[in-house]
């Protein structure tokens, strides 16, 4: 009856270390795929920080050519409203 009680006693721990076998790999594969979905969205996070990043360089590139331009246009609009006023000038003489 002894050895009978000490049989079932290891198979019950031997079921249940089984069972909690069982349960962590099914929770390590859980995890793995949570690892793979945060892995994209951090893969997706630096995509969207790089492009925006991107963005910028052009955006403070453009403001700046943006000034230059604006400076070189105006400098242009003097000089064709000045030619402007010597014609007149001249016509008015």
């Amino acid at each position: 009856m002894d050895l009978e009680h000490l049989v079932e006693s290891i198979l019950a721990k031997s079921r249940k270390l089984v069972s909690q076998r069982n349960k962590l790999s099914e929770e390590n594969e859980q995890l793995k795929i949570r690892i793979l979905e945060l892995e994209a969205a951090h893969s997706n996070q630096e995509l969207s920080i790089n492009k925006l990043i991107e963005t910028q360089k052009v955006q403070q590139l453009a403001g700046v050519f943006g000034k230059d331009e604006k400076k070189t246009s105006l400098k242009k609009i003097d000089e064709v409203v000045r030619e402007i006023d010597r014609c007149m000038a001249l016509l008015n003489s």
